[in-house]
């Protein structure tokens, strides 16, 4: 492969990706490619098979027919050991913020560190620091998750999640339970450690107003395929009635299932 197809090479592809849980398809033959430095956001209804896409491009679930391709890596049927050496250039931020409990959020942060570089206690604890500060949190190393609020959470979880210097960062409803102010803060901050970090990220929400300033380009995942795809403003402005039903909210023109 010569300079010019490495850098027409997707950072994420997937291929033909299907899933079933219990006989129940929820991924019919996804096609998606994300290139480097873009931000993709996933939309779809709940239950639509978005953060089981998510969870097949870190490993957590194998595809029952497709391929996936990782930072240009045939991973589709990777063992977790195979995966150990990639998740450390794969960055996630978990829907419920996933923070440890009995850790301190210093130590939240630290765990992330840890992944990719052998750092003294004290340099992991600097570092954790600066990651905090990043997301526009300052001494707040030594509180405990339980003594945070909603927004506070999401952003240690940024911090974890860029801690390790990944090249891909991926979102599972990072806006879900905030209210619309520090949504946007946020969503300002995914696109700012975007920029920063030259990240390539997939962002996976129901929320549209988040979907339309994070998203370089948006998908709409319907019925376990890729239905549209497009920039914000082309989605936006689509003629297609089952975009146009999702995107304004609007149950006719959907099948309604649960």
């Amino acid at each position: 492969m010569d300079a010019r197809d490495a850098a027409d090479t997707p950072v994420l592809s997937v291929r033909g990706l299907e899933k079933s849980f219990g006989g129940r398809p929820v991924l019919a033959g996804v096609d998606l490619d994300v290139a480097s430095g873009e931000s993709v956001v996933v939309i779809g209804r709940s239950g639509g098979g978005k953060s089981v896409l998510l969870k097949h491009l870190v490993g957590l679930v194998k595809p029952d027919k497709g391929t996936v391709h990782v930072l240009g890596q045939d991973v589709t049927a990777w063992t977790r050991p195979q995966w150990s050496g990639l998740r450390g250039r794969i960055g996630m931020v978990f829907q419920g913020a996933a923070l440890f409990d009995s850790l301190t959020v210093g130590e939240n942060v630290a765990m992330g560190i840890r992944v990719r570089q052998r750092l003294a206690p004290a340099e992991e604890m600097a570092l954790a620091k600066q990651r905090l500060a990043q997301v526009g949190l300052v001494d707040v190393e030594h509180l405990k998750p339980a003594s945070l609020s909603g927004g506070m959470k999401k952003r240690v979880a940024l911090a974890r999640a860029v801690a390790t210097d990944p090249e891909v960062l991926l979102y599972d409803e990072p806006t879900t339970g905030l209210d619309p102010v520090m949504a946007d803060v946020i969503n300002r901050l995914i696109r700012s450690l975007q920029q920063q970090f030259g990240l390539t990220s997939v962002v996976v929400t129901h929320d549209m107003t988040s979907a339309y300033f994070v998203g370089d380009r948006i998908a709409y995942l319907h019925q376990g395929r890729v239905h549209a795809t497009g920039t914000p403003e082309e989605i936006r402005r689509s003629e297609d009635p089952i975009v146009r039903a999702f995107v304004e909210g609007r149950s006719q023109g959907l099948a309604v299932t649960h």
